[in-house]
């Protein structure tokens, strides 16, 4: 009878390891059952128990790996004041970002000086289960307690385990733990899912987790469910993460990882060159925001205690978001191990932008990009939900597919369109309106070509680092690139309306002069006039100046002194070739100060 249990128990384990779970899109072991197991430990559960006892055989090889400078792809931000919904929306979150104070970040947590693991038990409830990793082999262990972690915690640890998927939005804790503001204004479960669907309980809860991470605890690389952005934020102790920059083609290393056989004894970061993968040590009071789809290992170096959560930040990096989407199907995640009700959150997205276009609100050129794929995707998946509502198909997925189905349609009739195609179309047509505006509005102002020009510190190789590569260069520049695209028809602009005002003030100090010289009865000297200006405007002169007229008019002082000067270009004279219009104003205003001297 113990024998055919041991089988059974076996056997499910099995079954459980061909599942891939979690927050990550990362294969996981079989589920490990401790509490059965201390209940009659035989000579081979002693074994199993012994190896489970081992911290992750990659911990010791990530400390002694070299990996690639962090500066080239992180940002740092001194202050969480500089952390502004402009300059989201303008770099589009596409790097990794560090903020090192977190005053300004809008950021809440427990104020208690030495909040600990037993508080959070206290305030979620000790009786609360939860999800406990052993991080020897990245597998599940079953049948605990938040009351059973304490005493875990507290006491003789043996086995390395981790606890990083206490999600706590609906208990008491949520009451001290508050996201920074960014992330409030950024994130599609806040602003765009109904109120109505939250007051249930029927939306994404994946905001608010709660990590607790003894010495030594490692999770192997992994992209966030759903592409989802991550906030992090190190309330006691310490964490190291490797990141790496989603590319097409790490992506589909990725996928063919998690799906290989191999995949426990291959580190991923071997597949790409050295310098693809960065470090990152996030320290005790510092908040990180990894950008969607960034693949990531994590390591802790000591007991730790973090807050963070998963985010939908937006059009910015929708394509990003939809690519892990593609991975997750094609490599057959169960809908309970993926980001909740991922298409719902499209449609819900695809309305509110719906409602900002309708309010003539301008989107910027990355949020442009991000809708039209997302119309792409809502426009398929409206077409599969008129074929699914036509066949009855009884599986157990259907009341999921069902509600998918009237999310899409609330997020149409929400904003008084009749169903989700409706909504699809009705968007497209607007964002071309939107294309065609901008299209028109680049014509008419020429537009000064951008060259992107790499750091120093990326053309030279460090010695303590590993150099990095061509793709390493090209990666940068694509982000530089996003965030440069944004600022370029704003200087556009204010460049047309500084030249116009230069101009009319240019004009005016020149008729001050002449003005002042005929007062001195002096002939008039010749002025510095180097600006492109100016130089249309003695162009001008001498067009009029050859145009036979019937009676001479005797030359504006103004003009005398225009042709003038262009006669002095033509001599070599200083300032002939174009420069600084404000520099040229400055001179103007010395010499009419000398002169009424």
């Amino acid at each position: 009878m113990m024998m055919k249990k041991k089988k059974q128990k076996k056997k499910k384990r099995k079954m459980d390891g061909d599942k891939m779970r979690g927050r990550g899109l990362r294969e996981r072991a079989p589920r490990v059952d401790y509490a059965a197991l201390d209940d009659g430990i035989d000579d081979d559960e002693k074994e199993e128990e012994d190896e489970d006892g081992k911290v992750s055989k990659w911990v010791e090889y990530v400390e002694k790996r070299s990996f690639g400078d962090a500066s080239l792809l992180l940002q740092y931000l001194t202050s969480g004041a500089e952390l502004t919904l402009e300059w989201a929306r303008r770099t589009g979150l596409k790097r990794p970002t560090v903020v090192k104070d977190s005053k300004g970040l809008g950021l809440m947590v427990p104020r208690k000086a030495d909040f600990n693991v037993r508080d959070v038990a206290k305030i979620v409830g000790e009786n609360t289960p939860i999800e406990v990793i052993n991080t020897a082999d990245q597998s599940e262990v079953a049948g605990w307690s938040l009351a059973d972690w304490c005493n875990y915690w507290d006491g003789r640890r043996g086995k390395t385990l981790n606890v990083i998927s206490l999600e706590f939005s609906r208990t008491k804790l949520s009451e001290q733990v508050r996201s920074p503001t960014i992330i409030r204004q950024l994130d599609w479960i806040d602003n765009a899912w109904p109120e109505q669907l939250r007051v249930r309980g029927e939306y994404p809860q994946t905001q608010y987790y709660c990590l607790m991470s003894p010495k030594g605890c490692y999770t192997d690389f992994h992209v966030d469910f759903g592409g989802t952005a991550v906030w992090y934020h190190v309330l006691r102790g310490r964490k190291i993460f490797y990141l790496s920059a989603p590319t097409a083609e790490r992506l589909t290393l990725y996928e063919k990882w998690i799906c290989s056989r191999d995949q426990d004894s291959v580190f991923f970061a071997d597949l790409m060159p050295d310098s693809a993968t960065v470090a990152l040590t996030l320290n005790q009071g510092q908040t990180l925001i990894i950008p969607s789809a960034w693949l990531h290992a994590v390591y802790t170096p000591e007991d730790s205690l973090v807050f963070g959560g998963n985010f939908l930040p937006g059009l910015t990096t929708i394509t990003d978001q939809l690519a892990v989407h593609g991975v997750e199907s094609r490599a057959r995640v169960a809908n309970q191990f993926r980001f909740p009700f991922f298409t719902s959150a499209m449609f819900f997205g695809l309305s509110h932008t719906y409602r900002r276009l309708v309010a003539s609100e301008k989107l910027t050129k990355l949020e442009k990009q991000g809708l039209s794929a997302l119309i792409d995707a809502c426009r398929v998946w409206s077409k599969s939900m008129v074929l699914s509502t036509s066949k009855e198909r009884l599986d157990s997925s259907r009341s999921f597919r069902q509600k998918c189905e009237e999310h899409a349609r609330l997020a149409a009739t929400s904003v008084g369109l009749t169903d989700p195609s409706d909504l699809v179309e009705k968007t497209a047509a607007l964002l071309q309106i939107e294309l065609a505006a901008t299209t028109t509005s680049q014509k008419v102002q020429v537009k000064p070509q951008v060259t992107l020009k790499l750091k120093l510190s990326q053309l030279k190789p460090s010695r303590d680092i590993t150099s990095p590569t061509n793709e390493d260069h090209e990666v940068t520049q694509e982000l530089t690139q996003n965030e440069n695209d944004e600022e370029d028809d704003q200087q556009d602009e204010n460049s047309s309306i500084s030249s116009r005002s230069d101009a009319e003030e240019v004009k005016n100090l020149k008729l001050k002069i002449s003005t002042a010289w005929l007062e001195q009865a002096e002939p008039p000297p010749q002025a510095s006039i180097p600006t492109h200006q100016e130089a249309h405007l003695t162009s001008s002169v001498k067009q009029e100046e050859q145009q036979p007229t019937k009676e001479k008019l005797p030359s504006k002082p103004t003009s005398s002194c225009i042709v003038d000067q262009s006669k002095k270009k033509k001599r070599g004279a200083p300032g002939g070739g174009g420069g600084n219009c404000n520099s040229a104003i400055g001179r103007l205003k010395n010499k009419l100060a000398k002169m009424k001297r």
